[in-house]
């Protein structure tokens, strides 16, 4: 990855959840390696999807509120 690639990869609202969820699935690769049950992850995802959908709506509303205003 170029410098460039590297800065706007980190720009990127997103990049920390990028880089769990590759360190995650990484880590999933060992023979062997014992894991807990899907059922486990359950408060886990509610928590990313819920993170999501904050930051789609706060999105939302920052575009919103920046739309011209058009008349009447």
């Amino acid at each position: 990855m170029s410098a460039r690639e590297h800065a706007e990869f980190e720009a990127d609202c997103d990049h920390e959840a990028a880089v769990a969820l590759r360190r995650a699935d990484d880590a999933g690769k060992v023979a062997g390696l014992g894991v807990a049950a899907l059922e486990s992850w359950r408060p886990v995802m509610r928590r990313v999807a819920a993170e999501a959908v904050r930051r789609e709506q706060d999105r939302m509303s920052t575009s919103r509120s920046r739309a011209p205003l058009t008349e009447s």
